[in-house]
């Protein structure tokens, strides 16, 4: 049973209270035809709101089968709702873009009635109110009776034992009128009908009860037809079910194709927020990767993460078991024993033609980083100097057909190298970069270390000599003993065996000792001077030539000491390092160390960094927004009517948010299937554009940006969700008209 006990009911608007309802009292139950009349403005519609919990009121209590409301929360209105009432709303209130099976299957849906049987239901009661033979056509496009029919029929699909109808024939001619007044009291026989009209004679003769309001309160209150009534009002249980995400996923799928040109307009407002979040987060690991490149430490200036340096604790020499052993550690790629290379830039002169050159400044990284499916061009290395670069090598508006397979020249200080370009690789994230082969970095190796090698001389009578002439190689006629001398070297050797030179020549057959001295060992040899030859220019500094096979026996070490060890990430190489013997090896990390004043720089810019994407991401996310609002308004009356009919708050959230979803899922797998035909299809423009965009990412990296952008959505739903139940349903729909 209904009771209301001195109920009241008050609006605001604008500053001003208008009342509702005055202290009405009243109580109905099952079997009864009840309806409410009187002139505009007493207080019809709002009695049958309170009564279906579509309306707050203020004073008084309605029961509910003997249970209180006052206290009711929006949850349990919901739940009432869902539970006791079908509600026929004078202006229908039906899902325009919905068939005539979707309005009455949604109520079922919502209803939690078994999935199997749902459809035969509805079919049931569409063709009991007369419209089995519009079963699939649009709402939209039926008349003012058949929509009123698809109402009712909705009503009844919940076989709720509370039917209300809010002027049922106020839009309707007298013959449609009569029809959907004899089906209400078809309905009543079994059921409480309450319905507000403006026309009681077209109800007179079917109706048990009359309820007149004058004033916002109860003039008369009065017994028509006797007829038996059913105390209490009882409902179907399994209508307190919960309607399960598998439910409102699909709700949301239909809600979708219901309405194509939305959801379209929609996907292109999502799509960009997409592309715009990828973009920023791509920039992102394009600054953290840049600062990584660009932050100092003191000792290395290859700092990529792939890269471990590792020496021997006690600096003595790799031994060959022991490279071995470094190369078998699980997750090293390779050892490089021309580590120093790696360290260093090589220059290059490209000329392609002769108006056209660029010159390089290439940094040099091992050949292990390159795979064959990192190739946009070309073929891995398989002779002897040839060489993968990266495409930020060739300039804009250079073919690549002008570099692949052609011979440059590369030089670092006075050494000359020439490398034959077989491949290009993709990774445009360190500069510009050649990838080289281990005996080419030992190679260029062995001649940085020359750089570094300090030289001294000694004669038979000095330990030390006082001058440090230059040493020039390659002088062919000699032997790996002999060495051949300016005349400046022999006048300041007279000096040191005081004077006692009669001629330049005497110094032919003299002993010369030469120590060479690196960073890991010392040598020293002997050698007898051969020759002298004449100074080229007067006050020419004193000289010595020998052979290229002496001065390899000079400097050359075939020891390694140092190597980098090639990993595939900064993750692989944490896991590397805690293999390593810290007793046995020295270890170096340039990607992870810094020094102070880089440290302090790097912490500065992550922070003004994060502060530019939150900015960003904000501008992103509020721009999508006000974009769907309109949309989403459009589209706020239907879920105003799916909330009138039962639908719960967490139902309708998780209805937008999937609908959201569903179209960002769709813009994100778009986004990727563009990204892999750029990669097959170079499109003008938008190939580089999309390169750009996307260059930096890890495959770990498409899975953050798409939780993003769910993060993105959830917040829009939060947003939506708040104007369709900041209010209770009435206030809503009256909003909702008036906006």
């Amino acid at each position: 049973m209904l009771k209301l006990e001195n109920i009241s009911k008050y609006y605001t608007r604008n500053g001003t209270v208008a009342l509702g309802l005055r202290k009405i009292n009243l109580s109905f139950g099952i079997g009864e035809f009840v309806a409410i009349v009187g002139e505009s403005g007493s207080g019809k519609s709002t009695l049958l709101n309170v009564l279906c919990g579509l309306d707050t009121y203020e004073e008084g209590e309605l029961f509910i089968n003997g249970e209180e409301t006052s206290h009711y929360t929006v949850n349990d209105w919901e739940k009432y709702r869902r539970k006791y009432i079908g509600f026929v709303f004078q202006n229908f209130n039906i899902i325009e873009s919905y068939t005539v099976l979707q309005n009455v299957e949604v109520a079922l849906t919502l209803a939690s009635y078994d999935e199997s049987k749902r459809r035969e239901r509805a079919l049931s009661i569409i063709k009991r109110v007369g419209l089995e033979s519009h079963v699939n056509t649009k709402a939209s496009k039926l008349s003012g009776g058949q929509r009123q029919r698809i109402a009712i029929a909705r009503a009844l699909a919940k076989d709720c034992q509370i039917i209300a109808a809010d002027e049922p024939t106020g839009n309707l001619d007298s013959k449609t009128s009569k029809e959907i007044i004899e089906l209400l009291y078809e309905i009543s026989q079994d059921k409480l009908v309450i319905i507000v009209t403006h026309n009681y004679e077209e109800t007179k003769d079917y109706v048990t009860r009359k309820v007149t309001l004058h004033d916002n309160q109860v003039v008369e209150d009065q017994s028509i037809n006797s007829k038996q009534k059913v105390d209490p009002i009882k409902t179907n249980e399994e209508i307190d079910q919960k309607v399960g995400l598998k439910d409102g996923f699909k709700l949301a799928f239909n809600h979708l194709l219901s309405t194509p040109m939305k959801s379209l307009i929609m996907f292109g407002v999502l799509l960009l927020m997409t592309l715009g979040s990828a973009l920023i987060y791509g920039s992102m690991l394009n600054f953290k990767d840049e600062n990584a490149q660009k932050n100092q430490n003191n000792y290395f200036n290859n700092s990529i993460e792939e890269r471990i340096v590792v020496r021997k604790d006690d600096f003595s020499p790799f031994t060959e078991d022991e490279l071995s052993q470094l190369n078998h550690i699980s997750g090293v790629r390779d050892v490089v024993k021309g580590d120093t290379a790696l360290d260093q830039t090589l220059d290059s002169m490209y000329t392609l033609s002769s108006y056209q050159m660029h010159v390089v400044r290439a940094k040099i990284n091992p050949q292990t980083l390159v795979k064959k499916e990192d190739l946009t061009e070309g073929r891995l290395p398989t002779e002897e100097n040839e060489i993968v670069i990266n495409t930020n090598m060739i300039r804009d508006g250079i073919e690549v057909d002008a570099i692949l397979n052609k011979t440059f020249d590369y030089t670092y200080k006075d050494h000359l190298y020439s490398f034959k370009v077989v491949g290009i690789s993709e990774n445009k994230k360190l500069g510009e970069v050649i990838y080289l082969d281990n005996d080419n970095l030992e190679r260029i190796s062995s001649d940085i270390n020359d750089q570094y090698i300090n030289f001294s001389y000694s004669t038979d009578q000095f330990k030390k000599m006082p001058f440090v002439p230059q040493i020039y190689v390659g002088e062919s006629t000699l032997n790996e003993n002999e060495i051949i001398v300016n005349s400046s070297f022999t006048y300041l050797y007279g000096m040191l065996e005081n004077n006692d030179l009669t001629s330049f020549e005497d110094v032919i057959g003299k002993s010369v000792q030469i120590e060479s001295s690196s960073l890991y060992e010392t040598k020293e040899k002997s050698f007898t001077i051969k020759g002298i030859v004449d100074n080229e220019y007067e006050g020419e500094e004193a000289k010595i030539y020998l052979s290229k096979e002496a001065y390899h026996k000079l400097t050359k070490d075939d020891d390694t000491y140092q190597v980098s060890l090639i990993v595939s990430s900064n993750t692989i190489a944490k896991r590397v390092i805690g293999q390593l013997d810290s007793d046995t090896y020295k270890v170096f990390y340039p990607f992870g160390t810094l020094n102070k004043i880089s440290y302090l720089l790097s912490i500065l810019k992550i922070i003004l960094y994060a502060l530019y994407l939150v900015i960003f991401i904000g501008i992103i996310f509020f721009v999508t927004y006000f974009i769907l609002r309109n949309i989403m308004q459009s589209k706020k009356n239907d879920y105003i009517i799916l909330r009138s009919i039962g639908a719960t708050q967490r139902l309708i959230k998780r209805m937008v948010f999937f609908e959201l979803l569903i179209l960002m899922t769709l813009t994100y797998v778009f986004t990727l299937l563009i990204v892999s035909i750029n990669k097959f299809v170079e499109i003008k423009y938008v190939t580089k554009a999309i390169d750009k965009l996307f260059n930096y990412y890890r495959i770990v990296d498409y899975g953050y940006i798409y939780i993003i952008m769910i993060i993105l959505v959830y917040l829009l739903t939060k947003r939506f969700n708040k104007k369709i139940y900041n209010n209770s349903v009435m206030t809503t729909f009256k909003g909702e008209v008036g906006e």
